[in-house]
């Protein structure tokens, strides 16, 4: 009986000794979801009107056009990726993005494009946009 429940003991801790639910996402798989938090973090900052957080996730001639064009009552910009690409220090998210922008005369905009936006990868700062730019109110493209 008591080689019974050694074997027993062994198995089990066999089994649950062996078993490896770890499994640790790539190095590309993490730039993937960097981008995205900061390009999630650029919009949210985009609509909310955080000068301050824009200055810091976007480089200083983005930041100044985009806030230069910061005079919307509303804005809600929404994306969809296409592909993400990393070419040597940077990291290409091309993506499809529409957008609706609520003026303080009561007007609405709507406007939609295709952008590549280009990010550092060491500092996720939007460093470049290529394509339709959707922090540029329609009336001002």
């Amino acid at each position: 009986m008591k080689k019974i429940y050694v074997l027993l003991f062994v198995t089990v801790l066999m089994a649950f000794g062996c078993a490896s639910d770890n499994d640790k996402p790539s190095a590309d798989s993490l730039l993937y979801t960097e981008a995205l938090d900061s390009i999630n973090a650029i919009i949210s900052a985009y609509g909310e009107k955080d000068v301050k957080s824009l200055q810091e996730l976007t480089a200083p001639d983005i930041s100044k056009e985009i806030v230069e064009n910061l005079f919307f009552k509303k804005a809600d910009v929404s994306f969809a990726v296409k592909v993400v690409r990393i070419k040597g220090p940077s990291v290409i998210v091309d993506l499809n993005w529409k957008g609706k922008w609520w003026l303080e005369n009561d007007g609405k905009l709507e406007n939609r494009g295709v952008a590549s936006l280009v990010l550092n990868k060491e500092t996720m700062i939007l460093s470049n946009i290529d394509g339709d730019n959707p922090f540029l109110i329609p009336a001002n493209i």
